[in-house]
């Protein structure tokens, strides 16, 4: 999401300290995550993966703090909570992440696989439709959540005339 061209947002974000605008960006976004896109990844989970893997990847979704790549950048993104429970140990040491499995396609076990491999079991992207599904609603919310919350960091510093 990107705010672009108003010079009076630059000028309310100037009267601001980093602090509060990084306040502002992280709950703006978490906020809207978690009322829009964390409830359509569940449900996709729930219906489109089904049965008892479906419910444990619904239950185990959860939205958590990006960590800062640069100055100035804020986010959040939807993960397994406990991504070891989700983890297939074969006899001979390999690893296999369920939901990847799930959301990408797999090979059969002892057929061959890797990235180019041809998946013997199709792909089932509960996780892209979801995201597809809500990511305008989601940046919607988060961009008018974020104004409000700076408005509501203005008139909290604002110097009233005596």
């Amino acid at each position: 999401m990107k705010l672009m061209g108003a010079k009076e947002i630059q000028r309310v974000l100037d009267n601001l300290t980093n602090k509060e605008v990084a306040k502002a960006a992280r709950t703006a976004c978490r906020e809207a995550q978690k009322v829009i896109m964390l409830p359509e990844y569940k449900g996709k989970a729930r219906a489109m993966v089904g049965g008892r893997m479906g419910s444990q990847i619904a239950a185990a979704l959860k939205v958590r703090a990006m960590k800062v790549m640069r100055q100035g950048h804020y986010g959040v993104k939807i993960l397994l909570d406990e991504p070891e429970e989700f983890v297939y140990h074969t006899a001979d040491g390999k690893r296999y992440f369920i939901p990847s499995a799930i959301e990408y396609g797999h090979a059969f076990p002892g057929r061959g696989g890797g990235r180019n491999a041809p998946k013997h079991v199709a792909a089932n992207p509960f996780a892209r439709t979801a995201f597809e599904n809500k990511k305008y609603q989601t940046h919607e919310r988060a961009a008018r959540l974020l104004w409000a919350k700076l408005e509501r960091e203005i008139r909290k510093n604002e110097v009233k005339p005596r």
